[in-house]
């Protein structure tokens, strides 16, 4: 999957995470990963050309969302979450 997204802050990617259902329905996590080849990204419009999420593609567009989680403010205040897709 083709993705597109805008990085306002200069924070650290952590990881991405996939669930199946709308926002707040507290679905199952899906297996989701970045194949493309990791980079350190500054901010302004962030392009990936190689999402994958193990879902079929139905799914994938109308029935589940994506977060990322970054480390911003150091790791005693953990991880913050931004809506990735959807």
């Amino acid at each position: 999957m083709e993705l597109e997204a805008e990085k306002l802050r200069d924070c650290d990617w952590r990881s991405v995470e996939w669930f199946l259902g709308a926002r707040g329905a507290n679905g199952p996590s899906v297996q989701a990963y970045f194949a493309d080849p990791p980079q350190i990204r500054e901010r302004g419009v962030l392009r990936w050309k190689d999402l994958r999420v193990r879902l079929p593609e139905h799914l994938l567009l109308t029935g589940s969302y994506g977060d990322v989680l970054h480390q911003c403010y150091g790791p005693a205040l953990g991880k913050t979450r931004s809506w990735f897709y959807r």
